[in-house]
């Protein structure tokens, strides 16, 4: 134990990292026989009274702390360091339960793949997480994206969710699966088969429910980047902060594919080919930008969130220069827009009763539109055919 000297009769908790802790604090006092049961604020418990306390500290995910303090004056704080105990929880759940289960004990069987995993695959999107999935099937087309068969369901018949949110704007009936990064996500919760009756028409075939990272009680910063020699340029920040009871946490992404031929030579930095034959590519250029901000705040019985998140990407399909002189192509790009805003809110004052409400807005664009290209000064114009331009919302 380490004595400070500041303003109050004040027993600091803090882990091996000098981080605050919140635990559950009892204890008595040896010289006035006074119990106390009752929980620390930000990692600080203030004591009436002088004197020498016996006390027990009990915080989640360290080691019981047992043993006395003593006070002799109004001006002391006293540190103690809890250790981190190695145990293993149980998985809860939340897809398809009247709140939230163990997965042992949910009535469904979910299938839960974790964070861990999630980063040790290197996964940068929900097709990559999903590839490998028994009972999950991903096709790829190399301009609409990817889409997912559950048990031979596919299209319209699988839900995806995100924070229960349902995910908007499918293309031909089908989610384009690399349009979910999973920069900020702390799991996926998947069930195979028919779960209509909670979600609807389209979840015949299986729901899929992405939930993403809650705000720490701690300020953390998080960089990650990826790189593939065929082109493949990732990168992504997460930036967690609190004030009092107001947490704060904000995300952003890049992701960036260059387009791949099997006639491609190998370039270990992308080389854009504007006016010759191998502007052309089977698998098409690729840009992704991604960012959101989440806001928490606990009012004593209530937890209330606020989440914005952002999404942009755009497709480039460049066309083969047209015979016989080579000196103009057709173009084609694919921009799609999405914007996501939730509000959630839970009241929770004892153990059998509780409240949960959300409201959420969603918007989906794509637009795809047709240019003339003249190779020889790379001026473009839009075609004059109007089938050659379509916009989806939602």
């Amino acid at each position: 134990m380490l004595k400070l000297t500041l303003q109050a009769q004040q027993l600091l908790i803090l882990d091996s990292n000098a981080i605050r802790i919140n635990a559950k604090i009892e204890g008595v006092n040896l010289n006035t026989a006074f119990r106390f049961k009752s929980s620390t604020t930000n990692g600080v418990y203030i004591f009436p009274l002088t004197g020498t306390y016996k006390i027990r500290l009990q915080a989640l995910g360290f080691e019981p702390y047992t043993g006395t303090v003593t006070f002799t004056n109004t001006q002391e704080v006293i540190i103690i360091k809890l250790m981190k105990s190695d145990f293993v929880l149980d998985d809860i759940v939340v897809t398809a339960q009247i709140g939230s289960k163990t997965a042992k004990n949910s009535v469904i069987p979910v299938r839960i793949i974790d964070g861990k995993k999630i980063g040790l695959m290197g996964a940068q999107n929900l097709r990559d997480v999903l590839t490998n999935e028994t009972g999950i099937r991903i096709s790829q087309d190399n301009i609409l994206g990817s889409s997912i068969s559950m048990q031979g369901i596919s299209g319209e018949n699988v839900k995806i969710l995100i924070d229960g949110v349902p995910v908007i704007g499918r293309q031909n009936g089908n989610i384009d699966l690399s349009q979910i990064d999973m920069n900020n996500i702390e799991r996926i919760e998947i069930i195979e088969g028919p779960m209509s009756v909670n979600y609807g028409t389209n979840a015949l075939g299986g729901v899929i429910n992405i939930i993403t990272k809650k705000g720490l009680a701690t300020n953390a910063i998080s960089f990650k980047t990826y790189y593939e020699s065929i082109g493949t340029f990732n990168t992504g920040i997460n930036i967690n902060t609190h004030w009092k009871k107001l947490g704060i946490q904000a995300s952003a992404s890049r992701n960036f594919f260059d387009g791949w031929s099997a006639t491609d030579r190998y370039e270990p930095l992308p080389v854009k080919h504007l006016a010759d034959t191998n502007r052309y590519k089977t698998w098409k250029p690729k840009e992704q930008y991604g960012a959101g901000i989440s806001f928490s705040y606990r009012l004593k019985y209530w937890d209330l969130k606020y989440k914005f998140n952002y999404f942009n990407e755009d497709i480039l399909n460049r066309g083969r220069p047209r015979s016989p002189y080579y000196e103009d192509a057709f173009d084609d790009t694919y921009k799609t827009s999405r914007l996501d805003q939730v509000f959630q809110a839970s009241y929770s004052k004892k153990a059998r009763s509780s409240f949960n409400a959300q409201l959420a807005y969603n918007y989906y664009q794509r637009v795809k539109n047709t240019y003339y290209i003249n190779l020889t000064n790379l001026e473009k114009e839009l075609t004059p055919v109007l089938e050659d331009q379509d916009t989806t919302r939602f």
